[in-house]
């Protein structure tokens, strides 16, 4: 590269030329050269020949300076060029910029941000300010200006974000009042590329619209010196369209934990970006979300424990398709309020319009059961006194139990007889017999298989059937003569399911009807030996509403002991 004349020897004016040379009447031009020495040893013209009028000359920007040292201005008349010049020594300036220094603080890839600095060279007397270009090589070819820097000044920002495109250099050219400098200090690009890879994240939220579970990422395989953290952010796009901060993690951290319940909204894709100290990348690593909505389909539950307030049957539902992530199910009994805004009960299978005041856990059930046996008399009371109103089924993966169940409204069935009644038409004391009658339920939702007739004591602890199990439809049975009451109390009509039989039956008090004539008078008025005869007496009993006529009976005593008659 040859030497240019720079800065001091660009412009000069000539003022004082000698005004024996001006008022030469010979004078028509003047010549400019560029010579070795003050006579012009060796010299280069400078320009076009200039007129007489003339008092200076543009020295171009980039002139060559090679060997020469003095600017040389000749006369020349019509004759001649005159010998002796005047002349003026100069001073090459040469101000470049030194030991340039510039860390990519960009980390996404074919983009720079940082701060370049550089050495003031060392005279800056005629420099005005620096231009900081990117350039395709070392001379400033194809350059494109990053931005002007003044003179006493020694670093520039770099913004975040500049694209490299083809640019391979930054180069600092210093600038003159009169022209910018044409061979720079340049520097090579290093551009710094530090991203996370291998994103993936498995959300254990089992509720449609909630997010729960790691988020992980493979470590930056490269520049990861210049991380400072990680931005992890909810997004609507894997570019970071409508995107949410969620946390800033450690930069030796290659996992980031999403809360459960972290609600899914538009939300697309979770990007991981490296931040350095400068600024965050543009670019980040994505993975797509896809929520994990698992939930308990067409619950069912029939009730067949007739009783009123228990509950007894087979709780039935079908399966979510994708049962990856669920572990168990958990089966609650609660008390629970509509929230809807008609007023209706939620659809079965989803409970988001429940606003559960109570729970209690019934059951944890292994995934691919789909049925749950209730025990009769389960009870619908709670523990604060109140009901229980729904069934609610939640999915639990291994990281937590999803908060917005499946739910079915429970449905009590009570199938009850009613109005008891019965009439002991067996005379004799503790013994029974007659017909039963009851009033069926009105409604048993084809439940109802049989009826069961027992002999009890008031609380039912004890007690003993006295006929065979009779079928649903038919409201009557018939007690045989003679039937020992042993000391019962009640006569009870229990209706019974093919699951089981209730526990609080339709009871009556017994009333032993005892008709039994007293006070009997025989006198023989047949005076002949093996013969009776005569009027035979007696007083009628307290009750005669059962009695419908007498019939005597010659008997003999067997037992004297036992007092048992063998009746004739």
């Amino acid at each position: 590269q040859e030497e240019v004349l720079f800065l001091k020897v660009e412009t000069k004016c000539f003022t004082d030329l000698p005004n024996k040379v001006l008022e030469s009447m010979g004078l028509e031009r003047y010549v400019i050269y560029l010579a070795e020495n003050a006579f012009g040893i060796r010299r280069s013209q400078l320009g076009q020949e200039l007129p007489k009028e003339a008092t200076s000359q543009e020295v171009p920007p980039d002139t060559l300076r090679l060997a020469f040292n003095h600017f040389t201005i000749f006369t020349k008349s019509t004759l001649a060029e005159q010998t002796t010049p005047a002349a003026l020594a100069f001073f090459d300036e040469f101000a470049m910029a030194a030991n340039m220094s510039f860390i990519d603080e960009d980390l996404d890839e074919s983009e720079i941000g940082g701060n370049l600095t550089w050495y003031p060279p060392a005279d800056t007397s005629e420099v005005s300010d620096y231009l900081v270009y990117l350039a395709e090589d070392q001379a400033g070819r194809n350059r494109s200006l990053v931005g002007v820097v003044e003179v006493g000044t020694h670093d520039f920002a770099i913004p975040p974000d500049t694209p490299l495109l083809s640019f391979t250099h930054l180069t600092i050219f210093a600038r003159s009042e009169l022209v910018e400098q044409t061979t720079p200090m340049a520097l090579p690009i290093v551009d710094s590329v530090s991203s996370v890879s291998n994103v993936s994240f498995t959300d254990l939220d089992l509720d449609v619209g909630d997010l729960g579970g790691t988020l992980e990422w493979s470590l930056p395989s490269s520049d990861i010196e210049l991380v400072e953290s990680y931005y992890v952010y909810l997004a609507a796009s894997d570019a970071g369209y409508g995107r949410k901060l969620a946390s800033v993690v450690d930069p030796s951290a290659a996992f980031q934990e999403i809360l459960v319940n972290t609600k899914v909204e538009a939300f697309k894709h979770l990007l991981v970006y490296t931040k350095s100290p400068l600024a965050e990348q543009t670019t980040p690593a994505s993975v797509a979300i896809s929520d994990s909505a698992v939930t308990a389909l067409n619950l069912s539950f029939s009730d067949f424990d007739l009783d009123q307030e228990d509950l007894g049957g087979n709780l039935t539902w079908s399966e979510s398709e994708d049962l990856r992530y669920v572990d168990i199910y958990r089966v609650y009994l609660a008390i629970a309020e509509d929230t809807s805004d008609n007023g209706t009960a939620p659809a079965r299978g989803g409970g988001s319009a429940l606003e559960i005041v109570e729970r209690v856990l019934f059951a944890a059930i292994p995934v691919g059961t789909t049925e749950l046996v209730i025990p009769p008399e389960t009870p619908l009371a709670s523990n604060s006194s109140h009901f229980f109103t729904h069934f609610l089924i939640y999915g639990k993966s291994s990281l937590a139990e999803q908060s917005t169940p499946a739910s079915l409204l429970i449905e009590d069935l009570a199938a009850s007889a009613s109005a008891v009644n019965f009439t002991d038409e067996d005379l004799d004391e503790s013994e029974l017999g007659g017909n039963v009658t009851w009033v069926e339920p009105e409604e048993d939702l084809g439940r109802l298989n049989w009826y069961r007739l027992f002999l009890q004591d008031p609380d039912g602890l004890t007690r003993r059937q006295v006929e065979e199990d009779i079928g649903a439809g038919q409201s009557s049975a018939g007690i045989s003569a003679e039937t020992k009451q042993d000391g019962f109390s009640h006569l009870a009509v229990y209706t019974v399911t093919e699951l089981a039989e209730q526990t609080t039956p339709a009871s009556l008090a017994i009333h032993d009807t005892v008709a039994r004539p007293s006070n009997l008078t025989f006198f023989d008025l047949d005076l002949d030996l093996g013969h009776l005869g005569g009027n035979l007496s007696w007083q009628e009993p307290a009750d005669m509403s059962q009695v419908t006529h007498y019939v005597a009976y010659f008997a003999e005593v067997l037992s004297q002991n036992a007092a048992r008659l063998m009746v004739h």
